[in-house]
């Protein structure tokens, strides 16, 4: 199957696509919740969602075919970086596949929340970065970078720790330059002085939070909770971090300095979307999808290591009948 996947680009397409929407039929269901969108703190995602609530749109179905699209749009986004920069050793939607699987992993993960939309701004910043190594004038690209992730912030606020990554990343890609790292505050403060000025204009508070450190608490009650499949997701994605992060750390050794040193970036990601979780928020565990596109960028790197045959193939089902195992499994528990 993984082989016809890899040489089918029709066949492949088409599966990228039937995932992403049977993933997500759930969204469209009259009792699916839309509470998150009346209670957000982040300025831009709260004008997104005022909009549809004003107009004469239908909520659901608006914020069901976004979080379609623009899944969809990260898919084919992460795909194109991973073989730009040799990431993934053969040409494909495969990466874009288990990416949708892993982006499956919790019910939180379908919606379109304020997570999803400032994941749109960070995936283009591990792209400039990439291209950052060994490019002798890029300051644009690093002021792109602070931009961007000041841009994720106003949509959801937690990404603003993901500035270490960028700061780190660049320590590790290049070396240590006070004016490429005065670019990245610049571009950073930048989208901020355009944000207040344009909310202190209309006189809206542009953030309005709740107390530091409930984002944590709700993250870890809302996946203990146990009754809607939310526990099992968390196992899941223990065992396949664990397997990606153990199996790639035993790859690294040998490989080329590029490769190594784009692969440690990720998991800087990782680790900065790990401690953001304790800024005050009101997205809960939604916050987790941050994870999953390194997460999934290492399992990419497990499968493709194995040659075709009965094991990776075990290892592919499964992945596709668990992912979709969690978001239906409520309504069976339910019922």
């Amino acid at each position: 199957m993984l082989t016809a996947i890899r040489k089918n680009e029709t066949l492949a397409l088409s599966m990228l696509v039937l995932l992403t929407i049977l993933y997500r039929i759930k969204l469209f269901f009259p009792s699916h919740s839309l509470e998150f969108a009346f209670d957000v703190a982040e300025p831009l995602s709260r004008l997104f969602y005022s909009v549809i609530i004003n107009s004469a749109l239908d909520l659901q179905i608006i914020l069901g075919g976004a979080s379609i699209l623009l899944t969809l749009l990260h898919a084919f986004w992460m795909n194109q970086i991973l073989i730009k920069y040799k990431l993934f050793e053969k040409e494909g939607f495969l990466p874009s596949i288990l990416y949708v699987c892993f982006m499956g992993m919790s019910p939180a993960f379908l919606q379109c929340t304020p997570v999803l939309m400032a994941l749109t701004f960070m995936i283009p910043v591990i792209d400039k970065l990439l291209e950052a190594y060994n490019n002798d004038s890029c300051f644009k690209l690093i002021f792109d970078c602070g931009f961007l992730v000041g841009l994720a912030s106003l949509f959801y606020f937690p990404s603003i720790f993901m500035i270490l990554f960028v700061f780190i990343s660049l320590a590790q890609l290049r070396s240590v330059n006070i004016k490429e790292w005065l670019s990245v505050i610049v571009g950073l403060i930048t989208i901020y002085i355009l944000a207040f000025t344009v909310f202190f204009l209309f006189e809206e508070d542009i953030f309005k939070f709740r107390p530091l450190g409930s984002n944590f608490s709700d993250i870890l009650k809302s996946f203990f909770a146990g009754s809607d499949g939310s526990l099992l997701g968390v196992l899941g994605m223990v065992i396949f971090i664990v397997a990606a992060v153990g199996y790639t750390s035993s790859q690294l050794t040998g490989t080329l300095i590029q490769y190594r040193k784009f692969i440690t970036i990720l998991l800087f990601f990782a680790i900065a979307s790990a401690i953001s979780i304790v800024v005050p928020s009101n997205s809960q565990s939604a916050h987790l999808l941050f994870l999953m596109l390194p997460v999934s960028i290492g399992f990419i790197n497990v499968l493709s290591k194995y040659s075709p045959g009965y094991i990776s193939d075990l290892i592919f089902f499964f992945l596709l009948a668990f992912t979709l195992f969690l978001q239906y499994f409520p309504y069976f528990y339910q019922s």
